[in-house]
């Protein structure tokens, strides 16, 4: 049940990160430092996404440093815009950061295998 609900909150929060990642600065919202936003917003993508997908870890990481390298990247499409190595950073930092909790939480919530003894 929780992973359903993950999954929702997960897929809006990267729509939510790839509009306002292209979107003009003006309507970019303004929360404090924005390096502790970009560091903030991957972490919790991260942390989702990990949890939504437990069993899917590797394609999570792939999805979610992915989405960080393309959305840099394209902000050096966009007139406006720069996307530059330290900003990919921030986000790598913080995805893997989410990335990495949730695994631990994924692993500490799964039953843990008894020890089986042989008759012998």
């Amino acid at each position: 049940m929780i992973e359903r609900y993950a999954r929702i909150v997960a897929w809006s929060a990267l729509a939510l990160i790839i509009v306002v990642t292209v979107s003009p600065l003006a309507w970019r919202p303004d929360f404090g430092h924005v390096n502790i936003e970009r560091f903030a917003a991957f972490m919790l993508a991260g942390f989702l996404f990990s949890l939504a997908y437990p069993r899917h870890f590797f394609l999570v990481t792939a999805l979610v440093l992915g989405a960080a390298i393309l959305l840099e990247a394209a902000q050096l499409l966009i007139p406006g815009r720069d996307g530059t190595l330290s900003n990919l950073v921030i986000k790598i930092l913080g995805g893997s950061l989410g990335l990495g909790r949730a695994y631990v939480i994924n692993k500490d919530s799964q039953p843990k295998e008894t020890a089986r003894i042989a008759p012998f």
